[in-house]
């Protein structure tokens, strides 16, 4: 007798673990990325992410971060990104008032977490975006990106 109820209890707290992890899944939004600069953090989700198939698309906006000249900029991921094949772009004004890009790509599982330095303290970045390429490429062999995450600078040298 004790056994049938053993197994409907051990039934019964198995559906309810099923049932909250189907819940948890299911209200689980899109990755987020975490950036932070200047004692403050944005976390922000994607401005485009698409199926792998492009068929669906969700849009959002780029996070805003004040990241002064001569700052770091930090940039925490999620596993979605960083079990992928991801690229980072780099706009920044150099010392001279130049426009720069850098562009950096990474494996899967190489970096959970970057350190964006521009190495002047005269250059000012504009703004980092994070990519999950798709299988496509356009016209010149770059790849096709299926997700975004971007941050941009809000700095005013002249407030405060």
């Amino acid at each position: 007798m004790t056994r049938p109820r053993l197994r409907r209890a051990t039934s019964l707290v198995g559906a309810a673990v099923l049932a909250v992890t189907l819940s948890a899944c299911a209200t689980q939004g899109p990755p987020e990325v975490t950036f932070y600069s200047d004692r403050t953090t944005v976390v922000t989700g994607p401005q485009v992410l698409c199926s792998l198939d492009f068929t669906t698309c969700t849009q959002g906006e780029a996070a805003q971060l004040d990241v002064p000249p001569g700052d770091v900029l930090q940039v925490s991921l999620p596993s979605e990104i960083f079990n992928a094949p991801w690229r980072m772009l780099t706009a920044y004004t150099d010392a001279q008032g130049g426009q720069q890009v850098r562009d950096d790509y990474y494996r899967p599982g190489a970096r959970l977490a970057v350190t964006v330095d521009l190495g002047d303290p005269a250059s000012v970045l504009q703004f980092v975006e994070i990519q999950l390429p798709s299988g496509a490429t356009n016209a010149d062999g770059t790849p096709v990106a299926r997700g975004s995450w971007s941050v941009q600078n809000s700095y005013d040298p002249h407030s405060g």
